[in-house]
């Protein structure tokens, strides 16, 4: 017949072990949320990462600026396989992004680059905003440098600008093919604003500024007699 001591001690060191178990057993539920809830996250700015650099290849948008954004969603690739080693097809994921990164762009030269609609400029400017976001992110947390930051984010400001003076002066020479001079003088116009606000070499904004100042008189002369609507479409 076992001692009473011998007894309580056995009781004491099995609750003890079942303690341990719960509270492990309690930490790995934890950690589990925890992993969930990170992955959650890298997925959804693995998405968000992906839908940017399309968007900005499509823009021709400058190397140095995708290859941050490819490294970042590499990273991401790397961290997710590790949270969830089981899934068959992170490997492949990867390969794409390691080919996407080494592809050579097929949209236009930067100072080129243009859209037909106001539509899809306002879809550019989104698609900017993201990528400034992204940066910033990737800025505070993966520690791109002030330097590397900062030439990031002028890159693409500069590209925003081209973009959109281009994508106006596009929307009016169209306007013109259907006689619209009014909408040709607010494309103008607009135009002309972006650049009166954008931080470009006083050199080049000159030189753009005067082209449309050239445009908008010509149409004054050549429509002398809508001279005072096209006045109208330039207070737009």
């Amino acid at each position: 017949m076992l001692d009473y001591s011998l007894l309580c001690a056995m009781l004491l060191l099995l609750m003890f072990a079942a303690l341990l178990l719960a509270r492990w057993l309690g930490a790995r539920q934890e950690q589990a949320v925890v992993n969930l809830y990170r992955l959650s996250a890298l997925e959804k700015r693995q998405a968000s990462i992906e839908g940017v650099i399309d968007a900005l290849r499509d823009m021709g948008a400058d190397r140095s600026v995708l290859d941050i954004l490819y490294e970042a969603l590499l990273r991401d690739l790397g961290r997710i396989r590790e949270l969830d080693p089981r899934r068959e097809d992170l490997d492949e994921l990867i390969r794409e992004a390691e080919a996407g990164r080494n592809r050579k762009s097929k949209a236009p030269p930067p100072d080129q680059a243009a859209v037909n609609t106001e539509e899809e400029l306002h879809s550019v400017r989104r698609h900017m905003q993201k990528a400034m976001q992204l940066l910033a992110l990737l800025n505070q947390h993966g520690g791109l440098g002030a330097r590397k930051y900062g030439e990031a984010r002028a890159r693409l400001q500069s590209l925003a600008i081209n973009i959109g003076v281009n994508s106006y002066m596009l929307m009016a020479e169209k306007a013109l093919e259907k006689r619209n001079t009014m909408r040709a003088f607010s494309m103008y116009r607009k135009a002309e604003s972006l650049l009166e606000f954008a931080r470009l070499r006083d050199e080049d904004k000159k030189q753009r500024l005067d082209l449309i100042k050239a445009e908008k008189q010509r149409l004054m002369e050549q429509y002398e007699d809508e001279k005072g609507l096209l006045l109208l479409a330039s207070a737009d």
